[in-house]
């Protein structure tokens, strides 16, 4: 610490939480003008929005293995209150 050594890894520090919180906020609106959270897989208006879903399903399941993933408690608990549902359906276009 005191030679300034950077501990965080990625894209630098406090942007990957940056990038995770503006993906969350972008499945918010989502659900508040679909419905639903369920953002299909190749989602044209947000590609960005469409990857990080399945990420964190993917993340999510590697937490349940126990194995290491960026995916938090707290994250967890976040996108669990706004619906989120963890069991996809990779490649299924939801058009509700």
């Amino acid at each position: 610490n005191t030679l300034g050594f950077q501990w965080t890894v990625g894209k630098g520090c406090g942007q990957a939480d940056d990038t995770w919180k503006e993906r969350f906020e972008q499945l918010v609106n989502f659900k508040e003008r679909v419905g639903h959270c369920r953002v299909p897989y190749g989602f044209k208006e947000n590609p960005s929005l469409a990857w990080w879903v399945s990420r964190q399903r993917l993340h999510y399941n590697k937490l349940k293995q126990g194995k290491p993933v960026p995916l938090s408690p707290e994250r967890v608990k976040m996108l669990d209150d706004i619906g989120f549902e963890w069991a996809g359906k990779a490649g299924v276009m939801d058009n509700d």
